[in-house]
């Protein structure tokens, strides 16, 4: 059951992998975050996802995520159980390592850094931004957060976070990611 679960969750990453490093090559880059170790609230945490994706490309999967104090694991499969990538960042080197790709043009280290964008603490965010990048964050309602990305004070990317669904927006490069959490240790 734990190898099942274990390919969902990467499956779900690869597809946000995929929706994300397939975007069309722009003079803008897509990295605005320098990559930061897992923060210690989030050690241990697995997670079990869907991720669709639309805009330059439309497509779902199962992602599964593991999250420890050395690395960032990620599985994607598609919803037929075909493995489509497996994905390691490893913190103490900053590196990415894949295996198993069948998703062509894959930029792992895209799909870490948007992973990173969505989950990590906006204190932990805010002190890994590269310059003339700002970020908000702020509770609309009990179950509504909201967090925006600013490139000199325009909206580049803007997360929603409602209960077990978060929205995903990416202005600059056109598309739109919707997780929805299927299974957590969290």
């Amino acid at each position: 059951m734990n190898r099942k679960l274990k390919w969902l969750a990467v499956s779900a990453l690869l597809m946000l992998m995929s929706g994300c490093s397939i975007t069309p090559a722009t003079e803008n880059s897509p990295f605005y975050i320098r990559l930061t170790p897992v923060p210690s609230s989030l050690h241990g945490i697995s997670t079990l996802e869907k991720f669709s994706f639309s805009g330059v490309v439309s497509q779902s999967m199962m992602v599964q995520s593991e999250l420890s104090e050395a690395a960032i694991n990620l599985v994607a499969m598609s919803f037929e159980g075909l493995p489509l990538v497996q994905a390691q960042w490893h913190s103490h080197n900053d590196t990415v390592t894949t295996s198993g790709s069948v998703l062509a043009g894959l930029n792992p280290r895209l799909i870490v850094h948007d992973l990173q964008s969505v989950m990590w603490p906006t204190e932990q965010l805010t002190t890994a931004l590269l310059p003339g990048y700002s970020i908000s964050e702020k509770q609309i309602d009990v179950n509504h957060r909201q967090r925006q990305f600013y490139f000199n004070d325009l909206v580049i990317r803007r997360i929603e976070y409602r209960d077990n669904v978060v929205i995903f927006n990416d202005f600059r490069h056109n598309y739109q990611l919707k997780i929805e959490q299927l299974d957590s240790s969290i």
